[in-house]
């Protein structure tokens, strides 16, 4: 199901393990880049917002908070 906001597909907890383990502890970087994404008009613009993070596609954070992402621009 597509999501017209990724902020309200994430709930507290998921929050605090995606600002710990993707965002270094960094809150407003978290908040920031997650606005970015909302505001991507497509999916792969929305994936060159995150290529500065040098996240690693194989760790699972970064694979279930990516399918939030791609759910965001479903059609």
């Amino acid at each position: 199901m597509p999501l017209a906001n990724i902020f309200d597909a994430i709930g507290l907890n998921d929050q605090f393990l995606y600002v710990r383990e993707l965002f270094q502890n960094d809150t407003s970087l978290f908040k920031e880049t997650v606005s970015k994404l909302n505001e991507a008009t497509s999916y792969e613009q929305a994936i060159a917002l995150t290529q500065p993070l040098k996240w690693n596609p194989d760790d699972p954070v970064v694979q279930v908070f990516l399918a939030l992402v791609k759910r965001r621009f479903l059609t």
